[in-house]
């Protein structure tokens, strides 16, 4: 059985990050150690993954949800460096 997500799916999916919080994810991957704000990801993480729940409901496991927040986050990481080209 294929996986694969449409592009309105994936565009209902990223909508979920406004570009205020698309930013702050993207400046949390920039962080390195010793300031690696590991706590704070994690928060972000979570609030990602609750504010994708209402577009996944056949999703209850909480480590489903969060592998799929974390190709969000990814996917609006690429978004942030390919729009705005002073963070890449």
């Amino acid at each position: 059985m294929p996986r694969a997500v449409d592009e309105g799916s994936a565009h209902e999916l990223m909508s979920v990050a406004e570009p205020a919080f698309s930013a702050r994810l993207a400046a949390l991957t920039d962080q390195a150690p010793p300031r690696y704000p590991l706590a704070e990801r994690h928060a972000h993480l979570n609030e990602l993954a609750a504010r994708l729940r209402p577009a996944l409901p056949r999703i209850t496991d909480e480590r489903l949800l969060a592998g799929g927040a974390g190709m969000v986050w990814t996917a609006v990481e690429c978004r942030e460096r390919l729009t705005c080209p002073a963070r890449a």
